[in-house]
C-alpha cells in the first residue's frame, strides 16, 4: 500500500484529464506542450519506445488546446505550463482537434484493418458533425456522409485529414490541430501479416495529403516507435520534423528523469537500498542527453510497494517484428546479443531510417530496431556512410531480462514440444523423426511472410541454425562456413572428437531438389571440416523447403 504522501496510481490510465480529475499520480510533462506550441514547425513526429508516455503527452496537449469547460484551466494549476508566456497560452482552448489513435489497429488482414481505420475516421467525423454539417455545400455533405460511414474505406476516408481540417476551419473560424497517436502500429501489423503494400498506399494518401501544404491546418503532432518517412508515407512533406531516441531535442519530454524519480522515492519514503536497486532495474535509457526511466515500470513499481522489484515491461507488447528479425538474424547477430546480455557495451552499425520494407535484407535491421524500440541504449554514435557506428548496451536489468526472455521465446513460445528431440534425431540420422519435427516447427514458428522476401533461403538457414542452439554444450553450429571446396549452409561440429557431426545443404523446392542438394554436399566435400574436428559418424543432410513444406534426406559418409 502506498504511503499517504504519494498520490494514488491509476493503472493503465493514459488520459491527462482523468488523472488530474482523480488526483492520481502525474509527473509533470507539460513542458512538452510548451515546446510543441512554441515551435514554428507545422508537423512533428516523436518516436519513442512503447510504454514511454506518448499517449499521455498527446492527451495533455489535447486537453490544453481543445475547447472545453471552464474547469479545464484548473487542471494545469501548479504545473510547468502555468508559467508559460502568452505565445503558448493564446492556444489554450483555442483550436478544434482532429484526434486519431491507431494503437489498437492490429488486424490480420487488410480487409479487417480497413474497417477499423474507417471506424476511427468515421467516429471522429461524427464527433465534429454538429458544427460542420450546417456549413457544408451539398457536394461536401455527400462526401462527409461517406466519411462518416465506418464499414469500409472509401476515397472520402483517404482524403479525410485534408477535408476535415478544411470543413472544421470553416465551421469554427479557427485552424484545427491534428493529433495522431501510434501512427505506425497498423504498419507494423501489416508487415507481420503480409498486407504492407495496401497499408502503405492508404497512409501515403491519408497522411501525405492531409499534412502537406494544408493551409487549413495549424499544426500536427504524431507519435510512434519508428520513423518510416523513407516509405514515402510522408512523400514530399518538407515541413516535417522528426525526433527519435537519437535526437538531441526533447530528450526529457518522454520518460522520467532522475530528478523526477528521486522526488517520487522521497515522497514514498522508499529505503535507500530499495531505491538503489530500483535505479539499477529501471534507469539507463539515454535520449537527448538525459538518463531516463521507463515511466510504465516506475509507476508499476510504486503501485506494488513494498513488494520486490519486478519486470513490468515484459509482455506489454507482442514484439512481432523483433521476433521475426531474431529468427532471420539471430545466428548472425548471436555473439553481439550474447555480449549485450552479459551487460557489455558493443560497437554496431544502426540505421535511424530503418524501413520495414527492407528490414529482412538489411544486416543492421535487428540492432536498429532494438535501439528504436527501447531494448538498447546508445552511449555514443558517429556517422559511417549513410548509417551510424554506435556503442550500444542494454539500458538496465529489466530490459536485459526482457531481451533474454524474448530471444528464448522467439523459437520456443509457439512450440508444443522441446527443440532437443530435433537435435537428437539430427545426430542419429533419424530421417522420419527429424523431418516430422522440423515440419512441425516450420508450420508453427515460421511465418509465410518471413519466407516470402527476396532471400528466403537465408531465412530457412537462420531458422534451422537457430533451432539447434541448444546443442552448444557438445557442438558448435556454424552457418556459411568454408569447408572442402565451398561453403556449407550449416555445419554441426563436435567440440570433441568421437561425437557425431552433420553437414547440411538447404534448397528451395520439393523432393526433386534433394538430389541436387545431396550431390552438392558430396561433390564439394562439405564434410571436410567435420573430419578435421574428428566427428564420428559424419552425416550429410539435404533439406528442401517449399513455403511451409519441408522434405529431408540423410546419408552417412
Amino acid at each position: 500500500m502506498l504511503p499517504a504522501m504519494l498520490p494514488p496510481i491509476a493503472t493503465g490510465v493514459s488520459d491527462f484529464t482523468k488523472l488530474r480529475e482523480r488526483g492520481a499520480l502525474y509527473v509533470d510533462k507539460t513542458a512538452f506542450v510548451t515546446d510543441v506550441l512554441s515551435s514554428p514547425t507545422d508537423v512533428t513526429l516523436f518516436c519513442r519506445p512503447r510504454r514511454f508516455g506518448k499517449t499521455l503527452n498527446m492527451t495533455t496537449l489535447r486537453a490544453f488546446v481543445e475547447p472545453g469547460p471552464p474547469g479545464v484551466r484548473a487542471l494545469f494549476d501548479g504545473l510547468a505550463i502555468a508559467h508559460a508566456g502568452e505565445l503558448v497560452w493564446r492556444h489554450f482552448q483555442a483550436h478544434p482537434v482532429i484526434w486519431l489513435s491507431f494503437k489498437d489497429v492490429k488486424a490480420r488482414t487488410w480487409a479487417e484493418a480497413s474497417v477499423s481505420i474507417a471506424e476511427l475516421i468515421g467516429m471522429e467525423a461524427r464527433r465534429h458533425a454538429p458544427r460542420v454539417d450546417p456549413t457544408l455545400t451539398e457536394e461536401d455533405a455527400r462526401t462527409f456522409g461517406h466519411m462518416r460511414r465506418d464499414d469500409q474505406l472509401t476515397t472520402a476516408h483517404h482524403g479525410a485529414l485534408l477535408r476535415l481540417s478544411q470543413w472544421i476551419h470553416g465551421a469554427h473560424g479557427q485552424k484545427p490541430i491534428v493529433l495522431i497517436d501510434e501512427y505506425d502500429t497498423p504498419l507494423h501489423t501489416a508487415y507481420e501479416y503480409g498486407y504492407y503494400d495496401e497499408a502503405v498506399t492508404f497512409f501515403r494518401t491519408f497522411l501525405g495529403g492531409g499534412l502537406k501544404d494544408n493551409v487549413y491546418l495549424d499544426r500536427a503532432v504524431l507519435t510512434g516507435i519508428l520513423r518510416v518517412a523513407k516509405e514515402s508515407i510522408f512523400s514530399g512533406l518538407n515541413n516535417l520534423e522528426v525526433h527519435t531516441v537519437l535526437s538531441r531535442q526533447h530528450g526529457d519530454a518522454f520518460g522520467f528523469t532522475e530528478d523526477e524519480v528521486r522526488a517520487l522515492l522521497d515522497q514514498a519514503e522508499v529505503p535507500a537500498d530499495v531505491a538503489a536497486g530500483m535505479r539499477q532495474f529501471y534507469n539507463g535509457y539515454r535520449i537527448g542527453g538525459f538518463d531516463l526511466y521507463n515511466p510504465w515500470s516506475v509507476t508499476q513499481f510504486f503501485r506494488d510497494l513494498p513488494h520486490r522489484l519486478a519486470s513490468y515491461w515484459v509482455g506489454t507488447s507482442d514484439n512481432a517484428l523483433v521476433r521475426q528479425l531474431l529468427i532471420e538474424r539471430g545466428t548472425v547477430d548471436g555473439p553481439t546479443l550474447e555480449a549485450i546480455l552479459r551487460g557489455e557495451a558493443v560497437s554496431v552499425l544502426i540505421d535511424e531510417h530503418l524501413t520495414l520494407r527492407d528490414a529482412e535484407s538489411r544486416p543492421e535491421a535487428l540492432l536498429s530496431l532494438l535501439v528504436m524500440s527501447g531494448y538498447l541504449r546508445v552511449d555514443a554514435a558517429s556517422p559511417e556512410g549513410t548509417r551510424l557506428r554506435a556503442t550500444v548496451r542494454a539500458p538496465n536489468t529489466e530490459v536485459r531480462l526482457a531481451l533474454a526472455d524474448l530471444a528464448e521465446r522467439t523459437v520456443t513460445s509457439a512450440l508444443r514440444e522441446p527443440v532437443d528431440p530435433l537435435a537428437a534425431s539430427l545426430l542419429t540420422g533419424d530421417t522420419e523423426g527429424f523431418g516430422r519435427r522440423l515440419q512441425f516447427l516450420v508450420e508453427t514458428a515460421l511465418s509465410f511472410h518471413t519466407t516470402g522476401g527476396r532471400h528466403p533461403e537465408r531465412v530457412y538457414q537462420a531458422f534451422v541454425a537457430g533451432l539447434l542452439v541448444g546443442m552448444e554444450k557438445t557442438h558448435r553450429v556454424e552457418t556459411d562456413p568454408e569447408s572442402g571446396f565451398g561453403r556449407a549452409d550449416v555445419l554441426v561440429l563436435p567440440k570433441r572428437a568421437g561425437l557425431p557431426g552433420v553437414a547440411m545443404e538447404l534448397k528451395l523446392g520439393g523432393p526433386e531438389a534433394l538430389d541436387a542438394a545431396m550431390a552438392q554436399l558430396r561433390d564439394r566435400d562439405y564434410a571436410a571440416k567435420l573430419r578435421q574436428a574428428g566427428a564420428t559418424p559424419i552425416r550429410l543432410l539435404a533439406a528442401a523447403f517449399d513455403g511451409k513444406h519441408v522434405v529431408v534426406r540423410f546419408s552417412e559418409e
